[in-house]
């Protein structure tokens, strides 16, 4: 679940803005946004697997100014976002892995 509190965002504060951003990833964010964290489980699957940033500022690679807010396993995402015949396919790939927020 994800839980958000619209309550200063009304059309009456139209300058207020909402700071933040949401990233699902295999672990935590790479520095560079455009490196995405993600396991491959099929070869038709659009882009590739990177598990492993590429990047590295002040001897590391991932960037620790985001917090996990939570978990979901691979096998849920592809669960609720493949035709069940697609995810007949995958399921028995997908083990317990999880993917953070």
């Amino acid at each position: 679940m994800l839980y958000y509190n619209n309550d200063n965002y009304y059309k009456n504060n139209a300058n207020k803005k909402i700071i933040g951003k949401l990233i699902l990833s295999d672990g935590q964010p790479c520095y560079k946004i455009n490196e995405t964290l993600w396991r491959k489980f099929d070869s038709d699957e659009a882009g590739e697997e990177h598990i492993k940033c590429k990047l590295e500022i002040f001897g590391k690679y991932n960037d620790d100014r985001f917090k996990q807010k939570g978990d979901i396993t691979y096998n849920q995402i592809y669960k609720d976002n493949l035709s069940d015949g697609n995810y007949e396919l995958l399921k028995n790939k997908l083990k317990d892995l999880k993917v953070s927020l």
